[in-house]
């Protein structure tokens, strides 16, 4: 059943029923909650919130939230409008590599982006409009008026790709990056952009481009592009190609001191299996511990816009909360960092010599001993299979896991969207801290 889209009457009464009935359409499909900053699908039941954002200057944003999260209201902002809000690059894309024909034959390499947006932009004149798409107009993108057309070339910027990792980033004049999430790029699209030296990139903005390539249909891309592109929602521009091979980087930081403290912390190599509770008999299960968890942690794995995360619960029947902050503490001393939302940019690198070694059915998280003292482990327990987890972990760059830490008392029962309201309101409270580990995988 698909979920309601609620307009408050103070909301309504503040805008014209056109604009609102075309925002309650907008709203529907997928979302980014401005509360929670995770992504929502009304198509898949979520109920969400119209939030208006009013400033002084006239202007005003309209942003999406679950209800549960926030119930629909004015939200008056003491300062005027700031550009960035108004150019805000998108959190959560979908990128698609498309091969496409050109209206005089032959065929070019081309690349979608398509931003859920969450937002809107009321005009005076009642029309809503997207600001990610009027900021890349400003910038020098054009309207798309069909796909056989190549776009203008925008100078300055530039797709750079590796192809030795098959991943990418587009990055704007001045060398920002526009948009570093192009990951699994197929050889033959990588060859023919390289063959080319340039690759038109279209962006749009809620289609449901995700469903779409989901169901392998290349023509209903094209139709829905299609229909995106007459409606004047769709721009484009052609940029230059610039491809290198970048050396494999070793799946464990630390390099060969870390590897020489692994070896002697897991004396029965990679056959060693955590035993919670039970006598340590050697290596890891035998290391000293970092710090004493307050009681056996609950382990939770999730994917985060498809990044591995691993999410540590140190809350229980016995635990205090005062446990969880010793825990924490500890944590923050040696360098890791509150995380606050998935959207204030990637997680941040850890401490040196931190990392960790997966199986498919346990992990080990440790501090490898890179400060000179014996390694140390944070944790060793065994895991619950999750679909695709395990997998996501070894197909992502460097090997890179999300790790987050805290208190969040979700019962072992509980559905998807519970753990997800109660890990967000924990991490907007400060009660949650991690890092990006980089670590090996055991078979």
């Amino acid at each position: 059943m698909a979920g309601s889209v609620s307009v408050s009457e103070e909301v309504r009464a503040a805008l014209r029923e056109p604009a609102v009935e075309r925002l309650v359409r907008d709203a529907a499909g997928e979302f980014v909650c401005v509360s929670c900053s995770l992504p929502g699908s009304t198509e898949h039941g979520d109920d969400v919130a119209l939030i208006m954002f009013r400033h002084p200057d006239d202007k005003i944003m309209i942003k999406i939230a679950h209800e549960l999260c926030l119930s629909s209201r004015i939200i008056d902002v003491d300062s005027p409008m700031r550009a960035e809000e108004m150019a805000s690059r998108p959190v959560d894309v979908t990128t698609l590599p498309v091969v496409l024909a050109k209206a005089g034959g032959g065929l070019y390499a081309a690349l979608i982006v398509e931003r859920t947006a969450g937002m809107s932009i009321v005009s005076d004149s009642g029309d809503t409009v997207d600001p990610w798409i009027a900021a890349l107009l400003a910038d020098g993108w054009a309207l798309s008026a069909a796909l056989g057309q190549q776009p203008q070339r925008l100078k300055g910027w530039k797709l750079t790709l590796d192809r030795t990792t098959g991943t990418g980033t587009i990055l704007q004049p001045g060398g920002h990056a526009f948009l570093d999430a192009l990951t699994s790029i197929e050889t033959e699209w990588a060859k023919l952009a390289v063959r080319q030296q340039e690759v038109s990139v279209f962006a749009c903005s809620d289609v449901g481009l995700a469903t779409v390539y989901a169901e392998r249909s290349s023509g209903d891309i094209a139709n829905t592009l299609a229909g995106t592109a007459a409606a004047g929602n769709l721009v484009a521009a052609r940029m230059q190609v610039v491809s290198h091979r970048s050396t494999p980087r070793a799946p464990v930081r630390g390099d060969q001191q870390m590897r020489h403290d692994l070896a002697g912390a897991i004396k029965t190599g990679l056959q060693e299996r955590a035993r919670p509770g039970q006598p340590a008999t050697g290596g890891l299960n035998a290391a000293p511990e970092f710090v004493a968890l307050p009681v056996r942690p609950k382990l939770m794995q999730t994917l985060v816009g498809g990044y591995p995360v691993l999410v540590v619960d140190l809350a229980g029947p016995e635990a205090q909360e005062d446990d969880a902050s010793a825990v924490l503490g500890a944590l923050s001393r040696v360098g890791f960092r509150d995380v606050r939302s998935f959207t204030e940019g990637p997680l941040a690198l850890p401490p040196e010599g931190w990392g960790y070694i997966l199986w498919r059915s346990q992990i080990a998280i440790f501090d490898s001993g890179s400060e000179g003292h014996e390694v140390k482990k944070f944790l060793f327990e065994p895991l619950s299979p999750a679909v695709g987890w395990y997998d996501a972990v070894k197909e992502s760059p460097a090997g890179s896991l999300g790790f987050l830490v805290g208190d969040l008392g979700v019962p072992t029962d509980a559905d998807p969207s519970q753990f997800t309201t109660r890990l967000n309101h924990q991490m907007a409270a400060g009660r949650v801290i991690g890092a990006a580990l980089t670590g090996m995988c055991a078979s």
